[in-house]
């Protein structure tokens, strides 16, 4: 449907609103760039069919949207009806958002401290929706969108608690119950729940039975325990708004989540007095586990037993032989210093043990062999001929919040190439690991040199990636 949206590009609507660019949509919605105000300023036009059921629904929506004023809420101008060739339409006008959160995930996943910050205003901006008795109705990963540097959320099809949408949403960030029941507070933590294992895993839950969906356990706390408890099969089971942010908090529950849990000890587990609920018993957030590997599992258990009773064993060995080793070293050595003629050094009765250099400490060992000056004098320190910057993208560095460090191991040889690169830490991102990589592989060094001749030479180098810059630090080894 892309290229019938685009023919429209150019076109004037209503006699005010010129179709600059086709920014995006389906078979049943598309969304342009125009312009808007005095003086005019960039915004979004948002076109939908204008069936009958649609009026009603969605000239209330936009009416009632365009009176709500958040900071992380896109501002709504207005909205109209308009026909295009033989179509007969309905159009909002909204604030312009430069991209969206879906735009970034095929390339990346976000780490947790950026999932944190991404939910901290979305949290806020619910409960400023639930205060008012609306629902936002549509909350997923396109719906979270960048205005500069500000996160928010869109906005045309906030609608109140109790209204269905107009069509039956059957994808996996809508709730079970909201097309029987309509929108509601419950049905938004859904939302948000399928939205946080997106965003952190870059794949949606997988969905087990229509109403019930697997938790990975790969996400990290507290982000499983809270999309455990924002996916439960029945509203009343979920957690609140309150609740999630009481555990973003870090304020634990009392009980242990439910998951870890048998059936039997899961049904009598409970909160004492005045502490956060935990989840309740669901397959929601197991790992599912096909039939067969629970015997399979025993035999592990008991075969690991068997194995750490052997290394205790042999451990136990190593001390008992390594303590005997000591008591006969050192009784060596006061016999040797016993039979040592008067006057004999510390440092005489050592060389002429034999093995008894191993009882030196680290500190003794170190003075009692000084680099000499000369030596010192002899060598000169490599440093760096050329740096090379990874080359991402400003809008994958917009999605950044916090910094993101990339440590990787450089091996140069004596020509001041690098011939081997390798990661000590890659960080959360494989996107922004693979550019730093594919960047310090380009670097070069004027080689350090040991007694006038260049020598290979190793080097750590970290790349920190923020929204606004791109820093690195590099260390010798």
């Amino acid at each position: 449907m892309a290229e019938t949206w685009k023919q429209w590009e150019g076109t004037i609507v209503d006699g005010k609103f010129r179709l600059e660019r086709f920014l995006g949509g389906s078979d049943h919605s598309a969304v342009f760039l125009t312009e808007t105000g005095t003086p005019p300023a960039k915004a979004a036009i948002k076109f939908v069919p204008a069936i009958p059921q649609a009026l009603d629904f969605h000239r209330s929506t936009w009416e009632q949207t365009s009176r709500l004023s958040h900071p992380n809420l896109i501002r709504v101008f207005g909205g109209g009806q308009c026909r295009l060739g033989y179509v007969d339409l309905l159009y909002v006008v909204m604030e312009y958002a430069e991209e969206n959160l879906a735009q970034i995930l095929p390339d990346r996943a976000l780490t947790a401290d950026e999932a944190r910050d991404t939910l901290d205003p979305v949290l806020e901006t619910l409960k400023y929706l639930h205060e008012k008795k609306l629902a936002h109705g549509s909350l997923k990963p396109s719906n979270i969108m960048a205005v500069q540097d500000q996160l928010k959320l869109s906005s045309d099809q906030v609608r109140g608690f109790g209204q269905a949408g107009l069509s039956s949403d059957t994808s996996i960030f809508a709730a079970p119950e909201l097309a029987s029941q309509g929108a509601a507070a419950a049905t938004d933590v859904w939302s948000l729940g399928a939205t946080l294992v997106e965003v952190l895993t870059q794949r949606v839950p997988e969905r087990i039975s229509p109403r019930q969906l697997v938790v990975p356990g790969s996400l990290p706390e507290p982000f499983r325990e809270i999309a455990g408890a924002c996916l439960m099969e029945l509203p009343q089971d979920r957690w609140t708004l309150a609740e999630i942010i009481e555990r973003l908090a870090g304020t634990h529950s009392s009980a242990k989540p439910a998951d870890q849990l048998s059936p039997a000890v899961a049904s009598k587990a409970s909160p004492t007095s005045g502490a956060r609920r935990g989840p309740p018993e669901s397959p929601v957030v197991r790992e599912r586990v096909p039939v067969g590997l629970d015997s399979g599992r025993k035999l592990m258990v008991s075969g690991i037993s068997f194995l750490l009773v052997l290394v205790a064993i042999y451990v136990g060995a190593q001390f008992l032989h390594r303590d005997s080793h000591d008591n006969a070293a050192a009784s060596a050595r006061q016999s040797m210093e016993k039979s040592s003629p008067p006057g004999a050094s510390n440092s005489t009765a050592s060389s002429s043990s034999g093995g008894t250099d191993i009882l030196k400490t680290p500190a003794e060992s170190s003075s009692a062999a000084p680099v000499a000056p000369s030596a010192r004098s002899a060598s000169t320190p490599g440093r760096v001929l050329e740096r090379v910057e990874p080359d991402v993208s400003a809008s994958a560095r917009a999605t950044i919040t916090g910094k993101i460090h990339v440590r990787i191991g450089l091996r140069v040889d004596p020509t001041g190439k690098v011939v081997e690169a390798r990661f000590i830490s890659a960080g959360p991102s494989k996107y922004f690991a693979s550019h730093a990589l594919e960047a310090a592989r380009r670097w070069t060094f004027v080689p350090p040199q040991a007694d006038g001749q260049p020598a290979a030479s190793r080097w750590t180098l970290t790349f920190t990636f923020k929204r606004k810059s791109v820093d690195e630090s590099l260390q010798a080894n």
